[in-house]
């Protein structure tokens, strides 16, 4: 890992566009130069050079089915002796999680199956209706339940089903803007990275169809708050353990 991140922080002279710091977001240098730029083809050496084939253990999905309606999968295998199986993903099973979007003006359903409730439980985001008709304590015990979800702190990605994660960037900000919780009621729940910026760019807070973790709607970054605050986490790691305390 030292040596990776050394390459890391060597490729910063082909990156001058690059920022210290600031918002997880797309590349500076690989929007400037593009993907097969100076900095993109030497990161992809790099990176190719520490992961490949040879130590591939576990392969996730997310798929969109065809366009009739906004059908998404979720599912992964693990490799054991060569060989792929089923992740038996949390409250879900070996078998894919389904999510069904339904929607019209400001109105949206997420249809969950199965739903993967434990170890949160987050049924009264899952539709613009179940918001309006949960009690205040409802909404707050809820969105504590998806700040969690969001803390690489309190849950690893093994510990979760799939589809909260990915749904939880849009859920919290909808609620939010409908109810103004008062935030210094989560601080126990939500993720903090003391000198790091969490700000989220792109629109995924905004749009109900997204539910990348990382990934485009034509040019538009897509950034799920999950993501943020598990680079934030990866960030700190890195600092402690390796010298210098400056981002790869």
């Amino acid at each position: 890992m030292g040596q990776v991140v050394e390459g890391l922080r060597a490729l910063r002279a082909l990156a001058p566009e690059a920022p210290v710091e600031g918002p997880l977001d797309v590349h500076p240098a690989l929007v400037a130069q593009g993907a097969s730029g100076p900095y993109g083809t030497a990161l992809r050496e790099l990176v190719l050079g520490y992961i490949g084939e040879q130590t591939l253990a576990r392969v996730t999905f997310f798929l969109r089915a065809p366009p009739v309606n906004e059908v998404w999968f979720f599912g992964g295998f693990e490799r054991k002796d060569g060989a792929m199986t089923a992740m038996n993903i949390v409250d879900v099973g070996p078998n894919a999680q389904r999510v069904i979007l339904s929607k019209a003006g400001s109105s949206y359903t997420y249809d969950l199956t199965p739903q993967g409730v434990k170890p949160e439980d987050g049924q009264a985001f899952y539709s613009s209706g179940a918001v309006t008709f949960a009690t205040e304590e409802e909404r707050q015990a809820t969105m504590a339940s998806y700040l969690r979800v969001e803390n690489p702190r309190r849950y690893v990605p093994d510990q979760l089903p799939c589809a909260g994660c990915h749904i939880s960037t849009f859920v919290t900000a909808e609620a939010n803007r409908k109810y103004s919780f008062d935030q210094t009621l989560f601080s126990e729940d939500r993720f903090a990275s003391p000198g790091r910026d969490l700000t989220m760019r792109g629109g995924a807070a905004d749009n109900p169809s997204s539910l990348r973790a990382f990934g485009y709607f034509d040019r538009d970054p897509m950034i799920a708050q999950r993501t943020i605050n598990e680079s934030a986490a990866v960030l700190e790691d890195l600092a402690a353990r390796f010298s210098g305390t400056q981002a790869p």
